[in-house]
């Protein structure tokens, strides 16, 4: 295959605006709505508990953890990123997160991962 945008070695943040991971959850609310999780855990605790699932996870259910450590972790990160060098190489489309979140929870609906009825959607 022959690559015809970007440079060989080159990488690219493939994203669209920074947002908070509680922003997420207001917007999936919105979009489903199903009320999201409002309490919020303290870093030490959640990070214990993710310590203590990804060992069970190794080492008995050999199952993928629920919250992977490095899921806490970045979690608990802002990192501004910027995508602008993909957008202009690239010419990667850009549209509204809610558009996109949108699309994904009637995908997962569709496809039977999400089984719980969402009051918003009418599927």
């Amino acid at each position: 295959m022959r690559l015809k945008k970007g440079g060989w070695g080159e990488r690219y943040i493939l994203g669209n605006e920074n947002i908070r991971l509680s922003a997420v959850l207001e917007l999936l609310e919105e979009i489903t709505g199903l009320e999201m999780p409002k309490r919020r855990v303290p870093y030490w605790l959640a990070l214990g508990v993710a310590f203590l699932d990804e060992n069970i996870s190794s080492w008995v259910t050999r199952r993928a953890p629920s919250a992977p450590v490095t899921g806490v972790r970045l979690a608990s990160t802002e990192a501004a990123l910027d995508s602008s060098k993909a957008i202009k190489e690239l010419g990667i489309p850009q549209r509204p997160v809610i558009e996109s979140l949108r699309d994904e929870v009637i995908w997962l609906l569709d496809a039977g991962y999400a089984r719980r009825v969402m009051p918003k959607l009418s599927m």
